[in-house]
């Protein structure tokens, strides 16, 4: 006998007690689901640099598995999602884009506080760190977008754990700590938008519906490199 999906439940339970409209139900279940997606991302961007993390604190080069793991963790994830939730969910389908997505932002971010595969327990703290701003950051942009002073608390905790950090002997950087923690709140912007409702403009192709489709988007332009036109289609 067939069952119903928790999202069919979820917009079938919407309408029964009035919670919504059949449309409002619809949006209410896609947004659940993209709450979810984006939580998934910003976790596997924390799994990334933990594996930089423990790379750096051994003084090697971060583990292909390790990082393969939590790329695959997030795909997994996404079509979890979409089997519990069907095609309301919104960036349906997209499960093939998000894996590869994390570990380029998170190479990204790891490439900043690691240009060499020096051991530094400095580098391993500094890591962990932005990992779990760009969580808690992701968070308050899925649920509500965040206030002003809940995203300069968790740039004041990161400013604080990189200045502590910088108290040991074996840094590889230093006094990088608003550099960082600008490039952490624009990864966050960028998971945000893959996922929420980005538009042509913000330099950020999302991975697909409810959001319009892009070939590209300003920088963010690697199907057709320089090539971006105003509205976001490549030539």
């Amino acid at each position: 006998m067939p069952t119903m999906r928790h999202g069919q439940l979820v917009l079938v339970g919407a309408l029964l007690f009035g919670f919504a409209t059949h449309g409002e139900a619809r949006i209410l279940v896609g947004r659940q689901c993209a709450i979810n997606k984006l939580v998934t991302l910003a976790g596997g961007v924390d799994g990334i640099l933990r594996c930089q993390a423990d790379a750096a604190s051994a003084g090697v080069a971060a583990d292909p598995a390790c990082i393969q793991t939590a790329a695959d963790r997030v795909t997994s994830r996404f079509v979890t999602l979409d089997q519990r939730l069907g095609t309301e969910c919104w960036a349906y389908g997209t499960e093939s884009l998000a894996g590869p997505d994390v570990q380029m932002l998170a190479t990204s971010l790891a490439g900043m506080l690691r240009p060499t595969l020096d051991a530094s327990s400095c580098a391993a703290a500094k890591l962990r760190a932005v990992g779990k701003a760009v969580k808690k950051q992701a968070k308050l942009r899925a649920y509500g977008g965040g206030t002003l002073s809940e995203f300069s608390t968790t740039i004041t905790k990161l400013t604080n754990k990189f200045i502590a950090s910088e108290a040991k002997p074996d840094c590889i950087t230093n006094g990088d700590a608003v550099t960082v923690s600008d490039a952490t709140t624009e990864t966050t912007r960028i998971l945000y938008l893959r996922i929420f409702f980005g538009t042509c403009g913000d330099d950020v192709v999302p991975y697909g519906w409810p959001v319009p489709h892009e070939d590209c988007d300003g920088s963010d332009d690697a199907v057709c490199p320089g090539l971006c036109s105003a509205t976001c289609t490549c030539p």
